[in-house]
């Protein structure tokens, strides 16, 4: 039956399904990529978020969700790049738990100043328990940057051998004085 169709009409009708993939792909993109970054998947969402915010370089909803992905995988570099696009965007994110996000990153970088700003920004935007939180994490950010300045009290040497790079908290020694605690970012003795 395809045989004694004018060839106008295949190649119309193949013209037109591929209009109509290629106008269908990015509205498939973001429900895609929101289910995998509500599964918790977020490797995989990040991949989806990437692709669409590509063909959608103005979805400010993606990028937030970009940088909350990056920030719950533990690469708080790039979570603070998208967080700053989504924020330095003229359009307002709907939702200010992105700012709380945001400065969960910037603490993770140690930038405790700029994270206090965002969390001295969402405890003004919030109410309740909310607003009560930002203001911990505030007061929080400006007691780390006091105290970051401060010349430690004590000595901290490796016990080798007890500890991996893996571990997250090492033996503990009460004889001479001791006392061996490991809790400290990947790569930090880089």
């Amino acid at each position: 039956m395809i045989l004694n169709m004018p060839m106008k009409l295949i190649a119309f009708a193949c013209a037109f399904l591929l209009g109509t993939t290629v106008c269908i792909t990015p509205a498939i993109g973001q429900p895609r990529a929101n289910k995998e970054y509500e599964l918790k998947a977020f490797h995989l969402a990040i991949k989806s978020y990437l692709q669409f915010v590509g063909q959608n370089p103005s979805n400010i909803e993606a990028m937030a969700k970009l940088g909350d992905s990056f920030r719950h995988i533990n690469e708080m570099k790039s979570s603070v790049e998208w967080y700053e696009r989504a924020f330095t965007a003229p359009q307002q994110l709907p939702n200010d738990l992105h700012r709380f996000y945001y400065g969960l990153s910037l603490m993770g970088l140690r930038e405790y100043k700029r994270a206090a700003e965002q969390f001295r920004i969402y405890t003004q935007t919030s109410d309740g328990d909310e607003a009560d939180l930002g203001q911990h994490y505030y007061e929080m950010c400006n007691f780390a940057e006091r105290n970051s300045r401060l010349r430690s009290k004590f000595i901290v040497t490796p016990a080798s051998g007890l500890n991996t790079p893996a571990s997250d908290f090492g033996p503990a020694f009460f004889k001479n004085n001791q006392l061996a605690l490991c809790f400290c970012p990947h790569g930090f003795w880089e």
